[in-house]
């Protein structure tokens, strides 16, 4: 899991998981955005997938909180 800030943006990434939708679930599941729901920034959710085979990126989807 990574989470980065920009301006009034909050990033959440996570890509330890075969699809974007696990990734997604994931950070609903572990509530990694939690600790961030009150600080007034807008909140998204990138889940992403790695073609580990490849060593490249499969897919991704970018979702707002």
């Amino acid at each position: 899991m990574l989470t980065l800030q920009h301006w009034d943006i909050r990033y959440n990434c996570e890509n330890d998981s075969a699809t974007v939708e696990e990734a997604l679930q994931q950070i609903d599941s572990n509530d990694y955005l939690l600790p961030y729901q009150t600080d007034g920034k807008r909140l998204v959710k990138i889940g992403v997938a790695f073609n580990r085979a490849e060593g490249k990126l499969a897919d991704y989807q970018i979702v707002e909180a």
